[in-house]
């Protein structure tokens, strides 16, 4: 398992083919309104993760700069990968003591963060079946826009469309290590991942109306087929992955709580400024908030997987990937303010 996933890394290619096919499967209108909105609900969680972070940190008597750079931050920041161990050297940088000092705590506190995201990915989806009003169809964020999807279309694919679609992901993916590793690989002193730059690579594509119908939907169909037969595999994978003892190291019940309230600030959050903007609350809460307080990648599928909403992993890994950025940048920025 742990190669398959790891080594083989067949959960990047899993990644590769819901970016092409969700984003592919977007309008162009509906596409450049979604990601235009979609930052300000990134902020709009990590506002809310702050704020119940000191509201649930008060009961402790944690101080309010601890609670935003040790429990909001790390569990804010896109993972482990791409956010605990960066936030640790920028803490190192700018206060002299070693980056573990920072990092010991920084991954208990995004653990126990993870598996609340999980838990609360498959509540929401429970009340967006009870509310049907408060989410969409799992593949677009926009309210009303659900008629906009290309699948609805009379056009069946042919597997030499699938097969067109695959290699436009892979070359997507291409695009995306280029720039990651030779071209741009840090913006502003601060790494972009390379499902990152892809996620931009198929949205401009996309918008600028390049890539035919066929290939589009020769993309989506080969998603839903991952996104049907293969999701289970993934959530095998991903849950052995879990180290149970990080996971009883984290278990206090300070620790417990306050993780608690920044997940649930960056649910509220999210889906508010998703609602202001237009966005299905629910929809929102669970990819521009929930998707930034999980593991990363491995957590962005457990999440989407609890939630019933695999067609939204472009935004997830927006959040993941460039929201994380943009964590590190705001950290940057508030270690010097508070500590």
């Amino acid at each position: 398992m742990d190669n398959f996933t790891g080594e083989t890394n067949f959960l990047t290619f899993y990644i590769t083919v819901l970016i092409t096919g969700s984003v592919l499967s977007l309008e162009r209108n509906i596409l450049l309104k979604s990601f235009a909105g979609y930052f300000p609900a990134i902020l709009g969680g990590f506002a809310g993760a702050i704020l119940l972070a000191i509201v649930g940190g008060m009961f402790f008597g944690i101080s309010p700069g601890e609670l935003v750079t040790h429990y909001a931050l790390p569990i804010m920041g896109g993972g482990n990968g791409g956010g605990a161990i960066p936030l640790s050297e920028i803490y190192a940088d700018i206060t002299g003591e070693g980056s573990e000092v920072y990092y010991s705590f920084a991954i208990i506190i995004l653990t126990i963060g993870n598996i609340f995201a999980i838990f609360i990915a498959a509540l929401l989806n429970k009340l967006g079946q009870a509310f049907p009003k408060l989410t969409g169809d799992g593949k677009t964020l926009i309210r009303g826009a659900e008629e906009s999807d290309i699948s609805d279309k009379t056009y069946t694919p042919t597997l030499a469309d699938v097969a067109s679609g695959l290699l436009l992901g892979l070359g997507s993916y291409s695009v995306g290590l280029l720039f990651s590793n030779v071209l741009l690989p840090e913006i502003f002193g601060f790494p972009i991942h390379e499902l990152a730059y892809m996620v931009i690579f198929v949205v401009i594509l996309c918008a600028f109306g390049i890539v035919p119908e066929n290939v589009r939907m020769g993309a989506k169909r080969l998603q839903t087929f991952f996104t049907k037969h293969l999701t289970l595999l993934i959530m095998v994978g991903v849950g052995a992955d879990l180290d149970l003892n990080e996971l009883l190291s984290a278990i206090t019940f300070s620790n417990i709580v306050v993780s608690l309230f920044v997940i649930i600030g960056a649910v509220v959050g999210a889906g508010l400024v998703g609602y202001l903007v237009g966005f299905y609350p629910i929809d929102t809460a669970v990819t521009a908030g929930l998707c930034m307080a999980n593991r990363g990648g491995s957590g962005d599928l457990a999440v989407l997987g609890a939630a019933n909403r695999m067609d939204l992993i472009a935004y997830a890994q927006l959040s993941s990937r460039l929201g994380g950025a943009i964590i590190l940048v705001l950290a940057s920025v508030l270690f010097s303010i508070l500590l």
